[in-house]
C-alpha cells in the first residue's frame, strides 16, 4: 500500500504541484476526496495558494519531513507576501495558517488594503515556462508549477526570461484547477509583444527571485519606510528623488515610469515613486516597490540585499544623539506601519 507521500520539491515550487503529484500517484481517481485528504476537511477544494491548514497538509503530503513553516515559505505565496510584513505580523499569520485558524482569503489587514479595487494577489490561471518544464524533466523527472508564475505583475519567467504561457484558465470563484502537472503547452498562443523588454525589466524579474529566497530584508515594512526616508534625505527632498529616480527608470526601462502601470498592470500605481517615498503605499504593492528599489540600486544609494542602517536613515542631532522628537516620530511611524496603515 502506498502512503502517497511526494518527494521534496525544489524551493519555489507551488504546493499545488505536490497535490497534483499525489493525486496522479494514487491513480488519478476521486479528485475531490484526494484534495480534501490533503487539507483534512470538506471545503479544501479551493486553490489555497497561501497555505491554509498547512499543519495538516504538510503531514499528508510530506510525512512531516518538512515543518509546516518550511512548507509555507518554500511552497506557498506566504513566501512572497510575508516578506513585506513586520516580523510579528508575519509570524502571527503563519501560526494562524498552520493551526487552520486562517481561512482562505482572510489575509492580514496589511495585505487586504487596496484589494477592493481589484488588486488581485494571484492569477486565476495556471501559467508555465517551457524552459522550466524542460529543466524539471531533466533534473527531477516531472515538472513543477512555480510560485512566481502565479503573480499578476510578472509576465515572463524570472528564472529564464521566457514569456509565461497559460495552461489552464480558472474562474473568479477560485475552485481548484485540474490536478495535473505542467507540460509547457499553452491553451492559446502567448502574447509575444511586450513594450518594456529592457535591462530594467530583467533586473525587476531578478528581484522577485531574491524576494522569494528571503534576500531582500529591505522590503520589510519598517525597513522600507526607513529606506525611503534615506533616499529622500540623500537626494535633498522627495521632489528631487522623484526626478532622479524617474530619469534612471526611463534609462533602464526604455520608457517613462508613467507607462509602467499600463505595462505591468494595476499593481503599479500612477505616480508610484511619490507614493512610495511619502509612505502612501501598502505592503501588497510589491511590484512597484521592486521597480523603485531597482532605480535606487542603479543610483547606488541602496544595496537591495542589505538592511539600511539606522545611521543612514535616522537623522542625528548635532551632538550625535537622536532627539526626543525624532524618537517619538519613529515610534509613531513604526506603530502605524505595524497596524497596516501606509
Amino acid at each position: 500500500m502506498t502512503l502517497g507521500y511526494v518527494p521534496h520539491l525544489p524551493s519555489g515550487s507551488l504546493l499545488f504541484t505536490a497535490i497534483a503529484w499525489r493525486y496522479l500517484l494514487k491513480g488519478a481517481v476521486h479528485k475531490v476526496n484526494s484534495i480534501e485528504e490533503v487539507y483534512g476537511h470538506v471545503g479544501g477544494r479551493k486553490r489555497n495558494l497561501f497555505g491554509e491548514r498547512i499543519g495538516f497538509a504538510s503531514i499528508a503530503l510530506f510525512g512531516g519531513s518538512l515543518s509546516p513553516e518550511e512548507v509555507l515559505i518554500r511552497h506557498t505565496l506566504f513566501g512572497v507576501y510575508s516578506r513585506t510584513l513586520a516580523k510579528h505580523t508575519a509570524d502571527s499569520w503563519a501560526q494562524n495558517l498552520v493551526d487552520g485558524r486562517q481561512r482562505n482569503g482572510h489575509l492580514p489587514v496589511q495585505l487586504q488594503r487596496g484589494t477592493f479595487r481589484k488588486l488581485e494577489l494571484t492569477t486565476t490561471s495556471l501559467r508555465s515556462c517551457r524552459s522550466c518544464v524542460e529543466k524539471d524533466m531533466d533534473e527531477q523527472g516531472f515538472a513543477s508549477w512555480r510560485i512566481l508564475h502565479t503573480l499578476p505583475p510578472v509576465h515572463h519567467c524570472p528564472y529564464h526570461g521566457d514569456a509565461l504561457i497559460t495552461e489552464a484558465e480558472g474562474r473568479a470563484g477560485r475552485n481548484i484547477w485540474d490536478l495535473r502537472l505542467p507540460t509547457g503547452v499553452p491553451i492559446h498562443p502567448p502574447n509575444q509583444h511586450f513594450e518594456c523588454a529592457s535591462d530594467g525589466y530583467a533586473a525587476y524579474l531578478r528581484l522577485w527571485i531574491d524576494l522569494l529566497n528571503g534576500n531582500l530584508p529591505v522590503l520589510e515594512a519598517t525597513s522600507w519606510a526607513r529606506c525611503m526616508n534615506a533616499v529622500a534625505e540623500r537626494m535633498g527632498s522627495v521632489g528631487n528623488a522623484i526626478n532622479e529616480l524617474s530619469n534612471l527608470l526611463t534609462m533602464s526601462w526604455n520608457c517613462h515610469p508613467d507607462r509602467l502601470p499600463k505595462v505591468l498592470g494595476n499593481h503599479i500605481q500612477v505616480d508610484f515613486l511619490r507614493l512610495e517615498l511619502e509612505h502612501r503605499s501598502t505592503p501588497n504593492r510589491i511590484a512597484q516597490k521592486l521597480v523603485t528599489l531597482g532605480a535606487c540600486e542603479l543610483h547606488g544609494i541602496v544595496s537591495a540585499k542589505e538592511l539600511v542602517s539606522e545611521q543612514l536613515t535616522i537623522p542625528l542631532g548635532s551632538d550625535g544623539k537622536r532627539s526626543l522628537r525624532e524618537s517619538r516620530e519613529r515610534l509613531i511611524c513604526d506603530t502605524l506601519l505595524h497596524a497596516g496603515f501606509p
